[in-house]
C-alpha cells in the first residue's frame, strides 16, 4: 500500500527544521507493507497551519484555498497510484473537498480521532493549541456523530515546538 501524507502548506511556509521534523515523522509510519510518501500542499494558500498569522491577517480565502489545494493534490496523487491521502494535522485540510474528487480513501486525522472515540463509546474531552477552536472542534464532533460524548474543549494557548515565533502575537 502506498500512502502520500501532505504538510498543510507549500514548501517554505513551515521553517525548515519545522517541516524536515514534520516529513520524517510521518515516514517514519513506512513499514514492509505500508510505504509513507511526503509531500507540500501544490502552492502557497495564505492559510497559516499554526493558526497565527503574525501581524497581517490571512486572506479571508485563504482557509477555501488551502482546502481547494489539499483536494488537487488529492487528485494528482490518486494520478500517482497512491492508495490513499492523508493531509498530516488534524485540521483536515481539505479532506471533504478531497474526497468529492477521488475514489482512494482520504483520512482526516480530526475525523478519524473523532471516531475513535465514537467506538470507545465514552465521554472524552478535547485540547488543541490553538485559542478560538473550541467552536470548531465542537461542529466536528458533531458531525462525526459523537456531539453527545464530548464533554469538554480547551485551547492550552502554548505553542507548539517550531511554531514561528509571530504566529501567537496578540
Amino acid at each position: 500500500m502506498r500512502i502520500l501524507c501532505m504538510l498543510p502548506a507549500a514548501r517554505g511556509v513551515y521553517p525548515p527544521e519545522a517541516a524536515e521534523r514534520r516529513l520524517a515523522l510521518m515516514r517514519s509510519y513506512t513499514t514492509p507493507a505500508t510505504q509513507i510518501d511526503t509531500d507540500y500542499m501544490p502552492a502557497v494558500s495564505g492559510f497559516s497551519p499554526w493558526g497565527g498569522s503574525g501581524d497581517a491577517e490571512p486572506p479571508p480565502d485563504a482557509a477555501a484555498r488551502a482546502a481547494h489545494l489539499s483536494a488537487q493534490r488529492a487528485v494528482q496523487a490518486a494520478q500517482e497510484g497512491y492508495d490513499a491521502f492523508c493531509p498530516f494535522g488534524t485540521l483536515d485540510i481539505g479532506v471533504r473537498e478531497a474526497r468529492t474528487q477521488v475514489t482512494i480513501p482520504v483520512v482526516g486525522q480530526a475525523e478519524a480521532c473523532f471516531l475513535f472515540c465514537g467506538l470507545l463509546d465514552c465521554p472524552f474531552a478535547s485540547c488543541s493549541y490553538m485559542p478560538g477552536s473550541e467552536d470548531r472542534l465542537r461542529a466536528w464532533a458533531r458531525d462525526a456523530g459523537v456531539a453527545s460524548l464530548l464533554v469538554a474543549t480547551t485551547a492550552i494557548a502554548s505553542p507548539m515546538p517550531s511554531t514561528p515565533s509571530d504566529a501567537w502575537s496578540s
